[in-house]
Parts: C-alpha cells; structure tokens; sequence
C-alpha cells in the first residue's frame, strides 16, 4: 500500500483530490461559461476574462499565503486559482477554440509578477499592512472636487 501510494518512479506526479465543495466550484465556474447559449467568439472572450480573473486571482493569493499563512489542516473550500484557470481551459476549448500558447504567455507574466511581489513583500511588508484613505490630488480642486468631511458629508 505504501509503495502504490508513494511509488518507486521518482517522476510520478502526486494524484489531487478535490472536496465536495471544490468540485462544485469547478462546475460553477464551467457552468457560468457553457450554460449560456453563447457563440465561440463570445465563449471564447468570456473564457479568457474567466482565466484572466483567476491568474491575477493567483498572483494575490501568493501575496496573501505569504502575508497570512494557511494552516495546511485546513479545509479547503475553493480550488487553486491555476486548477480552476486550466479546468477552464479543459472544459471549454472544444467549443471556444482557446489558444494554449496564449494563456501559457500570460501566465509567464503573472509568473513575473508574483516573483516581484514575493520580494516587495519580503522587504516592503508595511506597504501592503497599511490600511486607511489616499487621496490622490489636493481637495477643492477641478479633478478631485470639494473636499469632503468625514461624519458630515459620508453618511
């Protein structure tokens, strides 16, 4: 039992299981995609937004593993973002005719992004724990508007 489990072949790929509550997400993300009567093009765009969403959902994610570690005993409730992204890909291309290439490309990019904030965060920590407004020009001006006062204006 061991030994079918963990293998003698170094290069075996560890077989993932999915929860009940993983599996339904993955068919409502498919669900979301092949239930509407949409025509390639269209399925096809609402796949890429769909597989865009979960590369940069997988880029925050690594930010936040790395700011608030996961207990690994937890229960998980929600695929990865890359399992859900290619089970997109698995599901839908017959009918969208997606481009692996492309989608391999842009996860070259995320890749990139999550290497550099895996850094910034390493050293940079208090920029991303900051937590209050910013305002981005001076108030009572033709961009900005009035300035507004907090308890007074915001109710």
């Amino acid at each position: 039992m061991f030994m079918a489990m963990h293998g003698e072949n170094s290069d075996a790929k560890a077989e993932r299981f999915y929860n009940n509550s993983e599996q339904q997400e993955f068919e409502a993300d498919i669900s979301s995609l092949l239930l509407p009567e949409l025509k390639p093009p269209e399925l096809k765009d609402a796949a890429m937004s769909a597989i865009s969403w979960f590369g940069y959902l997988d880029v925050f994610q690594q930010v936040s593993d790395q700011m608030f570690p996961r207990s690994p005993w937890s229960i998980r409730t929600h695929p990865e973002p890359i399992e859900r992204l290619w089970n997109i890909y698995e599901k839908c291309n017959d009918k969208a005719k997606l481009n692996k290439g492309e989608i391999e490309e842009f996860l070259k990019h995320t890749t990139k992004w999550k290497t550099f904030f895996q850094e910034d965060v390493a050293t940079n920590v208090e920029r991303y724990e900051f937590y209050g407004s910013v305002y981005l020009d001076a108030p009572n001006t033709e961009w900005r508007g009035r300035e507004l006062k907090d308890r007074v204006d915001y109710y």
